[in-house]
């Protein structure tokens, strides 16, 4: 197996992860907004800052912050890794364009 087919291989492998977190992330808004409706609905009556404080300090609306913030988190991690995959096949490319280049002033 060649540099190349190993980059790729590693990009097939992570494929399947790489949707599933990108639905997270995309989801991670709405999810974050459902809650604190319903929330928001269950709030003691008050004024509007003193009910959207109440929200913000149950466990519900906190556990929902910290799922949002972990798929973003896991996206931009596995995004981060594909770009890096794509950097090292481009590399590769540029290497074998140069060897080929090497090999033709040689001859």
């Amino acid at each position: 197996m060649t540099d190349i087919d190993a980059l790729l291989e590693k990009a097939r492998k992570k494929a399947d992860d790489y949707g599933k977190l990108r639905g997270r992330k995309e989801t991670a808004d709405d999810k974050l907004k459902g809650v604190m409706a319903q929330l928001r609905e269950d709030a003691p009556a008050g004024s509007v800052p003193d009910r959207d404080a109440w929200v913000r300090r149950q466990p519900e609306y906190k556990q929902a912050v910290e799922d949002k913030e972990n798929a973003y988190a896991d996206w931009e991690t596995a995004s981060i890794f594909m770009r890096l995959l794509l950097i090292e096949a481009e590399v590769w490319r540029t290497k074998q364009a140069n060897d080929r280049f090497m090999d033709k002033a040689h001859q």
